[in-house]
């Protein structure tokens, strides 16, 4: 079980890289809240901690359109992919 996260890094402090490793996960979908607090830095840590990482586009969000923007500017230029929710169900073959 993954505990409470208390930093905007949801790897940070709890054990969701063990619980991941633990089952054979290697490739991780972030959605949440605060694209470019919570989900940038997740993000960056588990591109880090060797994770093939895609960001969904359409299932994050911020409080303003240009921070969310940005965000997913820098995570595609060096972190992850970014991908909307329909292209990431086409990868995994699941229906619209």
């Amino acid at each position: 079980m993954i505990g409470s996260k208390h930093t905007p890094d949801s790897f940070l402090g709890t054990d969701l890289d063990f619980v991941l490793r633990d089952r054979g996960i290697r490739t991780i979908v972030i959605c949440g809240t605060n694209t470019d607090i919570c989900c940038e830095t997740t993000a960056r840590s588990a591109f880090c901690l060797h994770y093939n990482v895609v960001v969904g586009s359409d299932v994050c969000s911020t409080y303003y359109g240009e921070s969310h923007e940005a965000a997913l500017a820098v995570l595609r230029f060096g972190f992850a992919r970014v991908m909307t929710s329909d292209q990431i169900r086409g990868e995994l073959g699941l229906p619209g």
